[in-house]
């Protein structure tokens, strides 16, 4: 019962307004992007779109949020800023609300309702089936898949992935910089795995550095399922040991996001199809000979996760973590000679002695 408590607290008003204002504050500053396009080049790019126009009906309207964004910066970006004004305006005007409140507070408590009786009441829940938008790669016709979840399953599996992170952050590695839990009020970044990289580097000024970089080839569009079961599996029983265990319905949730999602179902059979009636040449690339070396027939089997999805990028974390273990230099005498870091499926060795990076 007690963790059942807490994953509902996930779900709680509190938790929903902060990442509802979180996403009004991107909207805000892709509208001004492109409304600064449209001055800049004469043309008219539509600055709306379903998800904007759906979130802007839960929030209070830009004119009175703008009133409670503090002017001076402090070293936070506009969308940081944004985004609190957003929250606290929210918050302000349920305690004090005003006649001109009354449709978007409406609107904002039955989506709430909503949402924590489809994630926590909903036997047998599943997320639909996402949308699959091929991006351009280069100028060759190759393209790349992004899922697209619907609204409501995007905050669902955004709240989850948060769960998950905060049982889940303590297994992983320091030299892990991506999607990792925050810190004294800040996330780990890229910017710390250059920062660390040129500490590396004062520390062995003289002489040449051996450098080894690797990614994982179609890392999201060639995991397999049950690859990522064993992982997510070890991981939930670490965290119980730990004392933070998992409850059922985040396993369900986690369950249901992998079965929303293939890459030779929603890519291959769906995706492709449609795009190459638009454009005969273009393609997705997927290494399907590659993937025969392991699987008799890639097209049947449960393979790939979404791009573009929350939980995804969690995923990443805990099925390279064994990555993380094995390229860690685990003898104190090469820990000040060997710089391993990993940003999702990136990856770099540093080193000024070449055998190290083998």
């Amino acid at each position: 019962m007690f963790v059942q408590v807490i994953f509902a607290r996930i779900l709680s008003d509190e938790s929903l307004i902060r990442i509802l204002s979180r996403m009004r504050a991107r909207i805000a500053k892709s509208r001004s992007n492109k409304e600064f396009l449209n001055r800049l080049c004469q043309a008219k790019v539509d600055v709306r779109s379903n998800t904007s126009e759906n979130i802007c009906k839960l929030l209070p309207p830009r004119k009175v949020w703008q009133k409670y964004r503090i002017k001076e910066r402090d070293g936070k970006n506009s969308l940081d800023l944004n985004a609190r004004a957003i929250e606290k305006a929210t918050h302000s005007r349920l305690r004090n609300p005003m006649g001109s409140d009354a449709t978007w507070i409406g609107n904002l408590h039955d989506f709430t309702v909503r949402i924590r009786n489809r994630a926590l009441n909903t036997p047998d829940f599943r997320f639909h089936t996402p949308a699959v938008r091929p991006d351009p790669k280069g100028i060759d016709g190759n393209h790349r898949a992004i899922a697209i979840y619907r609204f409501e399953d995007r905050i669902i599996s955004t709240l989850l992935t948060r769960y998950l992170r905060e049982r889940f952050d303590g297994q992983l590695s320091h030299c892990s910089y991506a999607f990792r839990e925050p810190k004294d009020g800040r996330c780990t970044s890229h910017h710390d795995a250059i920062d660390d990289i040129y500490s590396f580097r004062g520390r062995h000024p003289e002489g040449s550095l051996w450098v080894a970089e690797c990614d994982i080839r179609g890392f999201y569009d060639c995991i397999h399922h049950d690859v990522v079961r064993r992982a997510f599996s070890e991981f939930v029983s670490r965290a119980a040991q730990a004392g933070k265990p998992v409850e059922s319905k985040a396993k369900e949730l986690f369950e249901a996001y992998l079965q929303s999602y293939t890459f030779s179902r929603n890519v291959m059979r769906e995706a492709l199809p449609r795009l190459q009636s638009r454009s005969p040449n273009a393609t997705i690339g997927w290494p399907l000979g590659a993937l025969c070396e392991f699987y008799s027939n890639p097209m049947d089997e449960p393979i790939g996760i979404p791009q573009g999805g929350a939980v995804s990028c969690l995923i990443a974390n805990m099925v390279l973590n064994q990555v993380d273990i094995a390229a860690m230099p685990w003898k104190s005498s090469d820990r000040s000679r060997l710089l391993y870091a990993r940003y999702c499926d990136d990856m770099i060795l540093i080193s000024p002695e070449k055998g190290l990076n083998r």
